[in-house]
């Protein structure tokens, strides 16, 4: 599968520069980079799956973790060395290999690649696996089609500064694939047993979740653009606020929409995932090139979150065939009380305070403890997060004192 993918990348660039010599004039590097990032996102997504369907949603999460983190360190170092757009997006394409090449040692180390070939067995594995990897591929492209359209039509100036404006709001995503690699391979199970009872009463859990953790997030972004791009990068990427608001939104609802999928997956229809993500992807395509050349990154970041609305839209009312989505709105109000509770103190902060640092750090602390403080008040938490608690933590002090927190706030 891997020589499959590298060779379809390969050959389709040489097919393209073959058929339309002049179609992308300077761009070809930019098509062979896509190519390229195809077979590293496609194979390297193989050994997470692995991961996560042996129970370690904590590896998971570490490795998960891994790309944008050196992605953003890498897009910081190499713009204070003055390197250019090529080399930005070789450091960006380096940050996945660096994790993938983690996953697989981690995945070589512990299980390996023993067995006898079984040829029933691999067929049916490559025919579930296939849609798994254009999806996941489809959903990087949403990302990188509002970044080609930029340097199209814009400047380089502002491919950095969109880069660096999407990074951070990219950090969201990580506590849905945190909650979703625990989720995943538990329904699957009940899937296969058709206990969808269970299934509905997880998702109702982890929706709540998601959105107990993804609403502070936006509250800061949302706050505090232009001070977050001032402090993670310099004052030059300061004119990319606007574009960082909007993708905040767009990754709150693709945080939301990576449920959905899981639930498609889950159930055995990977494929009506890689029809949803073309979706998606061709959306954002198109908005891409009809808004970048009027608003530039504020237009790639429009294009963004409609892409995201419309995949969430359509991913919703597919998994409703599959199984009943409940939405508690007793709970889901205590969590917007709670935020609500918390958003006059942030804006006092940020009119007090001109030291745009001192004022995020002040917010981040006031936003954490007073948001915490009234979750606890309303009774918002469950028995359940008791559970998650220990299945990622273990049985330690550290676990020991979250729960007895925890408990205070349990209805």
């Amino acid at each position: 599968m891997v020589i499959v993918l590298v060779l379809f990348s390969v050959l389709g660039f040489i097919a393209v520069n073959r058929l339309f010599p002049d179609i992308f004039s300077m761009n070809k590097q930019l098509i062979l980079f896509m190519l390229l990032m195809f077979a590293i996102h496609g194979t390297g997504f193989f050994f997470s799956v692995v991961i996560s369907g042996y129970r370690k949603p904590e590896i998971g999460a570490i490795f998960a973790a891994t790309a944008p983190i050196v992605s953003c360190l890498s897009v910081i170092v190499l713009s204070y060395l003055g390197y250019g757009f090529y080399e930005i997006l070789i450091g960006i394409a380096l940050s996945l290999v660096i994790q993938y090449v983690l996953c697989a040692y981690y995945v070589l180390k512990n299980w390996g690649f023993d067995g006898k070939f079984q040829h029933g067995l691999t067929k049916g594995m490559i025919k579930f696996g296939i849609p798994l990897i254009f999806m996941d591929v489809s959903n990087g492209l949403l990302w990188w089609a509002g970044i080609y359209a930029i340097k199209f039509y814009d400047n380089f100036a502002n491919v950095g500064i969109f880069s660096a404006a999407s990074m951070i709001p990219g950090v969201m995503l990580i506590f849905p694939q945190a909650l979703l690699s625990i989720f995943s391979p538990v329904v699957s199970e009940l899937f296969g047993k058709g206990d969808k009872e269970k299934i509905e009463y997880i998702s109702s859990y982890i929706i709540e979740r998601l959105l107990m953790l993804s609403f502070p997030l936006i509250a800061i972004l949302l706050l505090f653009p232009e001070g977050i791009l001032k402090i993670v990068f310099t004052e030059d990427y300061s004119s990319g606020a606007v574009a960082m608001q909007v993708l905040s939104l767009s990754a709150f609802l693709t945080g939301i929409y990576i449920f959905f999928v899981t639930v498609i997956n889950s159930s055995g229809h990977p494929q009506q995932n890689s029809k949803l993500m073309f979706i998606g992807a061709i959306s954002n395509v198109f908005f891409s090139i009809i808004l970048v050349k009027y608003l530039g990154i504020v237009g790639a970041s429009i294009a963004s979150l409609i892409s995201s609305t419309i995949i969430l839209a359509i991913s919703f009312k597919w998994v409703r065939h599959i199984v009943k989505i409940i939405l508690y709105t007793d709970r889901i109000s205590k969590i917007i009380i709670a935020l609500a509770s918390v958003l006059p103190f942030l804006y006092i902060v940020k009119i007090i305070y001109t030291n745009l640092f001192m004022a995020f750090v002040i917010s981040f602390l006031v936003l954490i403890i007073v948001y915490i403080i009234t979750l606890m008040l309303l009774k918002t938490f469950r028995e359940d997060d008791i559970t998650l608690v220990r299945t990622v933590f273990g049985e330690n002090r550290l676990s020991a004192a979250i729960i007895k927190t925890l408990q205070k706030g349990i209805s």
